[in-house]
């Protein structure tokens, strides 16, 4: 649960960082997010709601760390990118070995 939590975040914060360069009508990481509570927590309840914080929270930090749109708001999003396939990874191995 706990890494579905952290990818719910990193989902947050890459859609924020993409936000601050793309605006608005870039939901491209917020999909994903869709995707995931779809797949993981498609019912109300604890997992979901810490997920959609998660997320948000993350999302808003992000917009405030990265308020402006420069090479380093980019290379964020890499890194979000990064950590979000390893937890992705992660999560599918426990689910296949399991």
């Amino acid at each position: 649960m706990r890494d579905t939590v952290r990818l719910a975040g990193v989902l947050g914060s890459a859609h924020g960082v993409r936000y601050v360069c793309n605006g608005e009508d870039d939901q491209y990481w917020r999909q994903h997010m869709i995707e995931l509570l779809t797949l993981e927590a498609p019912h109300r309840g604890a997992l979901r709601q810490s997920m959609v914080s998660a997320f948000n929270d993350s999302f808003s930090n992000a917009r405030r760390r990265y308020p402006y749109c420069d090479q380093n708001t980019v290379d964020a999003e890499k890194r979000y990118a990064t950590e979000g396939r390893d937890l992705a990874d992660r999560l599918a191995r426990y689910y296949f070995e399991h």
